[in-house]
């Protein structure tokens, strides 16, 4: 089920699931799953590479992918009315895999979603393709990361609420 994009912001923002052509680690393959549940949360968003986004050659700066990837996972935790769980889901692993370059003014779609849900911790995919036209449809870069729960006060992570459950694993 694809969603026509709506403005907001200044940005475009899709809400739609979305289904993933890549496996958590990276090749092509088998769709995406927590858990073996094909219900799982997701996330979609709509961005622009601004000039302030690109290095010295001109192309995309390496931390503008981590942002996109923040930004449209906090969209995934507001979705799914979990938003003041975001600040007390630290990241304790994060792998990024550059598979092409981007240039000034370039579109991209970025994708998060949840892939596998443990006691204390949770793992997320995330994928931006581009939208430029003769690389429509490109990956551009793909990954994983993990953030556990570690609710105010705590020292250590602390299991999941089935409330985080029920509603990221559908």
């Amino acid at each position: 089920m694809n969603e026509t994009p709506t403005m907001t912001s200044e940005r475009i923002m899709t809400t739609a699931p979305t289904t993933f052509p890549r496996r958590v680690d990276g090749r092509p393959g088998q769709q995406h799953g927590a858990d073996g549940h094909p219900g799982a949360a997701s996330n979609t968003v709509i961005r622009t590479l601004d000039l302030a986004d690109t290095d010295a050659t001109g192309r995309h700066h390496n931390s503008v992918i981590m942002r996109w990837v923040e930004a449209c996972e906090a969209g995934l935790w507001k979705k799914h009315g979990l938003i003041d769980v975001f600040p007390c889901a630290p990241r304790v692993q994060h792998l990024i895999n550059y598979v092409a370059p981007m240039s000034f003014d370039e579109h991209v779609s970025v994708s998060v979603g949840v892939a596998s849900v443990g006691r204390t911790s949770m793992t997320f995919f995330f994928e931006v393709t581009s939208l430029s036209e003769g690389r429509h449809g490109s990956v551009v870069a793909h990954g994983t990361f993990t953030v556990v729960n570690m609710p105010d006060g705590s020292e250590h992570p602390q299991p999941w609420s089935e409330r985080v459950r029920t509603a990221l694993l559908g």
